[in-house]
């Protein structure tokens, strides 16, 4: 999987991209803030040391951020974050002031393939497997 941050109005500026393991096992954490030690650094006095943070679990197949009390806030779709909140690809991410556009984006995953296969040997009949296939619900 590929997530993928790009600034809404901004052209210039490089988007951020993170590559996630299709890994069921691994819950990625993504950290973002102005130190040095976030996955994501926005060197901006408007981003709090360490704003927030995008948790990824491979198995439930959902992306969440939270807010980790940062002074200008995170809002998904203009929308304060409070606690956990799923996000979905298009939804606006606003980062202090910086607004930017999520993206999930990838490949089906080796566990996808390895269930559509198994299925298939279960039915006896062959499926088409959509290697390449993006899920944007």
């Amino acid at each position: 999987m590929k997530l993928t941050l790009s600034p809404v109005d901004d052209r210039e500026r490089m988007p951020f991209v993170i590559d996630i393991p299709d890994n069921p096992q691994v819950e990625a954490e993504i950290l973002i803030g102005r130190t040095r030690d976030c996955d994501i650094q926005i060197p901006q006095q408007f981003v709090s040391r360490r704003h927030c943070g995008i948790m990824v679990d491979m198995t439930a197949k959902s992306v969440r951020i939270c807010d980790l009390g940062s002074q200008n806030g995170t809002f998904v779709n203009d929308e304060p974050v409070t606690g956990l909140r799923d996000v979905m690809n298009g939804d606006k991410l606003t980062v202090g002031f910086l607004p930017l556009t999520i993206e999930i984006s990838g490949d089906c995953s080796v566990w996808d393939r390895l269930a559509a296969r198994s299925r298939a040997e279960q039915t006896g009949k062959p499926r088409k497997l959509n290697f390449g296939a993006t899920d944007h619900g």
